[in-house]
């Protein structure tokens, strides 16, 4: 999004919640948590790996990095959540 609020764009699209027909609802998955690089690049983020976006087990989610200026996504290690970048390195 812009700094004046406009030109949104979904970047990491997920599914926190489904509902039934008996109006019940589950969690189906852990939201990710989008952590920004050092210079507003790229992110670091969680997400569910599985086709039917039904994790419940940490080494069914991914740690993924986002390049903004690319936007391309990519997969650094499959099992893991909440990732952050190390700036002490």
């Amino acid at each position: 999004m812009d700094v004046n609020g406009e030109n949104d764009e979904m970047v990491v699209p997920y599914k926190s919640m489904i509902s039934f027909s008996d109006g019940s609802r589950e969690f189906r998955m852990n939201n990710p948590v989008l952590n920004w690089s050092s210079d507003s690049s790229k992110i670091v983020y969680h997400k569910c790996m599985l086709a039917r976006d039904n994790c419940h087990d940490i080494n069914e989610y991914g740690i993924f990095i986002y390049d903004l200026k690319t936007d391309s996504e990519e997969l650094i290690i499959e099992g893991g959540m909440n990732p952050s970048w190390n700036y002490y390195k």
